[in-house]
């Protein structure tokens, strides 16, 4: 299953599991070395816990790659209104 770190507060680490639109909190030192908010990772739930976790590192770079290319899309775009005022 593939899960992105969305966020750490207070020593916990909260995940959101793509294939099951599921919110996981787990212990921050449970996280993979080197793990950073936005990360993607691949984990594997046995018995209704996470028994292995891994950082996608490829899917990682796709998904931040797509998000500044909507963002320079966006950049990119006329600033002002198109309508006219009277």
């Amino acid at each position: 299953m593939k899960a992105i770190l969305d966020r750490i507060e207070e020593g916990k680490a909260v995940l959101l599991i793509q294939d099951v639109e599921k919110e996981w909190i787990i212990d921050k030192n449970h996280l993979p070395h080197g793990s950073n908010v936005g990360d993607w990772l691949t984990i594997q739930i046995t018995e209704g816990r996470i028994s292995d976790m891994t950082i996608d590192q490829a899917l990682t770079q796709e998904k931040k790659k797509t998000a500044e290319d909507l963002l320079t899309s966006i950049r990119k775009q006329p600033k002002g209104s198109k309508f006219k005022r009277k």
